[in-house]
């Protein structure tokens, strides 16, 4: 994959994928070459390889066959876990000009490369140099080869990241010296999931006893649980620092502050300790907007959750009708302690939950407020829509 993407930037893709999981799994009957599929229903892992007890190319077909698997799985991946602006044009330069496919199946392809250097019967483990007749030394060191490094000064960031003032600035959007280490990706969201799941509505249910539950209903409720076990196998039952922020951002239309937000992402509070100076970091949120008569559900279950100072968020069937109830999912429940809430006017220019914001029309803003921030926010969506400010501008830079 880096062998086949080593020339692209931001300019060309966006990577939406915080990790991509693929297991290697050998089947000792398998005679054929490798195969790679997606999974859609194992807990904690994307894809897999299958492959035999050994890679080994007795004739061209064979070594063909796994160049062409090489290529294959490089596309696949690419173009189910980056967002390409313009595939064709990408792809004319990528894999056209530039080789890149050559490239990716050239360095891909351990096995030739192996035998270019020690021949056809290469020694490449400690066990291929041992005879029976070698004698056995006992290993009686009882510390690491490497002692531990001292801790040097490192330039990592303190505290949490805060949104700039005004337009990007010109080295932000210069992607042509940046490594793709200093890129980084920070998301909960699965985007081929929850384009599947569709995400349609919120709702609520509470009592005076436990802590209340908001459900996150979708039109595919199986895609919709297939969310909620992934986010258990990375966190468990209790999703405890808020790396998964839930944010209601009340008030975003002006005809009627009843309406609001629901925005599901990372927490860029806490993406701090892996980034450092000089870094880009893309994040992906869902965004759910509601527009009920009144503010009643909304308002009991922020009361009750004020007092546990918890929920329960778990997936739900969204209902065919208004007259139906959703079919919650209770077994899946994630129980959190922080819920974001803000109104919408208090948005900035380049405050991530200006994903919140509607382009057509403006949020509420209260009387007597003036200056309020999201003024601008709406000015800067706008001219970002209207293709007054470079592609990307939305991002933060550390």
């Amino acid at each position: 994959m880096e062998a086949f993407m080593a020339t692209s930037d931001e300019e060309d893709i966006f990577p939406h994928a915080e990790r991509t999981v693929i297991r290697v799994r050998k089947v000792k009957e398998r005679a054929t070459g490798p195969s790679f599929a997606w999974l859609d229903n194992v807990r904690g892992v994307h894809a897999e390889i299958v492959t035999g007890e050994s890679v080994d190319f007795q004739d061209k077909e064979a070594l063909t066959q796994f160049t062409d698997f090489l290529c294959d799985t490089t596309l696949t991946v690419a173009a189910r876990q980056f967002i390409i602006r313009d595939p064709e044009a990408w792809m004319g330069k990528v894999a056209g000009e530039e080789r890149g496919l050559a490239r990716a199946a050239m360095l891909g392809n351990v096995v030739a490369i192996g035998r270019s250097l020690f021949g056809s019967d290469a020694k490449v483990r400690l066990s291929d140099w041992m005879g029976d007749t070698d004698k056995h030394y006992d290993c009686v060191r009882d510390q690491h080869w490497r002692p531990n490094r001292p801790v040097t000064k490192c330039d990592d960031l303190k505290g949490p990241i805060k949104p700039g003032d005004g337009p990007p600035p010109e080295e932000l959007m210069d992607t042509s010296q940046r490594k793709h280490t200093q890129r980084k990706v920070f998301s909960p969201i699965d985007i081929v999931v929850w384009d599947k799941a569709g995400w349609g509505g919120t709702c609520y249910g509470w009592d005076d006893r436990q802590p209340p539950f908001m459900g996150l209903m979708f039109k595919n409720l199986e895609a919709g649980k297939k969310i909620f076990t992934d986010w258990h196998a990375r966190w468990g039952r209790e999703e405890a620092e808020d790396a998964l922020r839930v944010t209601i951002i009340t008030g975003i239309y002006k005809s009627n502050p009843h309406h609001y937000a629901v925005v599901v992402g990372p927490n860029i509070d806490l993406i701090t300790a892996d980034v450092k100076s000089g870094s880009t970091v893309s994040m992906v949120s869902r965004i759910n907007r509601m527009t009920p008569a009144t503010s009643e559900n909304l308002t009991n279950f922020l009361k009750v959750f004020n007092k546990f100072d918890a929920f329960f968020l778990m997936p739900a069937q969204l209902p065919r009708s208004t007259q139906s109830r959703p079919e919650i999912e209770f077994k899946l429940a994630l129980l959190k302690r922080h819920l974001h809430i803000r109104p919408a006017w208090q948005i900035g220019e380049n405050d991530h939950d200006i994903v919140a914001l509607d382009d057509e029309e403006g949020p509420f803003i209260p009387e007597g407020v003036v200056d309020a921030p999201v003024i601008k926010a709406i000015a800067a969506r706008r001219a970002r829509k209207n293709g007054r400010i470079e592609p990307g501008s939305g991002g933060y830079q550390s």
